[in-house]
């Protein structure tokens, strides 16, 4: 439990990092970043992993600039995924590019699948419970998307928390707002370890109910 709770409070203390370090990007910048990975994508230099049906949703993204450069969060929708999945691209101020792709699929009522990659390359596959119990998942990994395919699929332009149970009452705050717990407590432990990309990705996702939960 003790060490459940030191990595929500890692990840805590990552995501009010975030939100403290970034502010929402002006349109242009936001256009400018889009268009980037748009580029990206079509040249092959980012990798996708899209599941049949599934799309990435640039209506709904969302950019964020830092003292890193600028962060855009691009949803994941369809193919039977969740709606925390997505893409998150990082773009230095030096022009370098790093990506995170994150994918929850349900398997049952409380339970689900994460696969992730960053910059392309597998980082994890596991399956996941309410109760946050975790181990390695058996079922196929999405292969890579060719950029092609990935743009005509659809790339068209608080309550407080102090208790050591940081996690269940996160999960009891924002149950109604499309987290599954074991999407919860998957973000409670790996997440946590993945830094700034992963807390990026549930800040502009999640935003403003996470924040709610979180007292910011």
């Amino acid at each position: 439990m003790a060490a459940n709770d030191t990595a929500a409070r890692n990840f805590k203390d990552a995501l009010q990092q975030f939100r403290k370090d970034h502010a929402a990007a002006p349109a242009k910048v936001k256009a400018d970043a889009v268009a980037r990975v748009k580029n990206q994508i079509a040249s092959g230099k980012l990798a996708t992993h899209l599941p049949d049906g599934a799309h990435l949703a640039i209506e709904r993204a969302r950019a964020a600039v830092g003292p890193d450069g600028t962060t855009l969060a691009i949803p994941i929708q369809g193919g039977g995924l969740l709606s925390a999945s997505g893409l998150t691209v990082q773009i230095g101020k030096d022009g370098a590019l790093r990506s995170g792709e994150s994918q929850f699929k349900p398997t049952g009522p409380n339970s689900g699948v994460w696969t992730a990659w960053m910059d392309g390359v597998l980082t994890q596959h596991v399956s996941a419970s309410g109760d946050g119990a975790s181990s390695p998942a058996t079922g196929p990994v999405p292969k890579a998307t060719s950029g092609g395919q990935v743009l005509q699929a659809g790339f068209t332009s608080g309550g407080h928390v102090q208790q050591a149970g940081f996690w269940d009452d996160l999960k009891k705050c924002i149950d109604d707002d499309s987290i599954p717990g074991w999407v919860m407590g998957i973000l409670g432990a790996p997440c946590a370890a993945m830094g700034p990309a992963c807390a990026a990705a549930v800040s502009l996702y999640y935003g403003n109910e996470v924040l709610t939960c979180l007292g910011m």
